[in-house]
């Protein structure tokens, strides 16, 4: 029988699933995982709750970091960490965490700083190893490091036009959605006439924002 209220949104500690994990972990080989249980680590190499990875130095770790943190009120702690992290060159930091962009530490932390895979669907967690119910909520891979540690090289465009992109991906449109979409601002119209590539960039790479303030 499972216990739903192991399945609400104030529900802290939420195990990555295995084949969602190993599929990720095809790409990236991670070598560490920095919020994990002695029974659910996914790395040879990871922190449990004993050894306060929030204390730790990430950015003295090698190979690539995943991190499923807890969702409870400190999740916006390990997202600062992860954002603040000077990672080595061509290091991977890569979180699972609830899509919850309105939130001020997605703003803060998240947009313009990390390339950002919003999930089809909700995942399904697991408790013990085993596959449960859905989550309440939608998930987001947020992915720092690999270019996005060379900023210079980003492009700079408008707030209004990351506030876009933004949205269209939490929506789960692709870049020929953004491009096509007939109901968006003039005001985006009027860029993407004159920075096409410029656009095509920020939604695959990453951007910095031109009005920060």
């Amino acid at each position: 029988m499972i216990n739903h209220g192991l399945f609400t949104s104030n529900k802290e500690d939420w195990e990555t699933p295995g084949i969602f994990f190993n599929n990720l972990n095809e790409k990236y080989h991670f070598k560490w995982d920095l919020a994990a249980s002695d029974d659910n680590a996914k790395c040879n190499n990871y922190f449990t709750s004993d050894d306060n990875s929030l204390e730790q130095n990430w950015g003295e770790l090698d190979g690539n970091l995943f991190i499923n943190p807890p969702y409870g009120r400190e999740l916006k702690l390990w997202v600062k960490k992860a954002a603040e992290t000077r990672l080595k060159n061509g290091q991977y930091l890569v979180l699972l965490i609830p899509a919850r962009t309105d939130t001020s530490y997605w703003h803060d932390f998240v947009f313009g700083k990390a390339q950002i895979n919003f999930l089809r669907g909700r995942l399904k967690f697991e408790l013990n190893g085993e596959s449960k119910d859905a989550a309440p909520f939608p998930s987001a891979i947020v992915i720092y490091g690999g270019r996005q540690n060379k900023h210079d090289d980003l492009p700079v465009i408008p707030r209004i036009v990351a506030e876009y992109i933004n949205e269209m991906k939490s929506e789960g449109k692709d870049i020929w959605d953004a491009i096509h979409y007939w109901h968006r601002l003039s005001t985006i119209d009027e860029y993407m006439e004159d920075n096409s590539e410029k656009f095509a960039r920020a939604w695959l790479d990453g951007y910095e924002i031109k009005d920060k303030s």
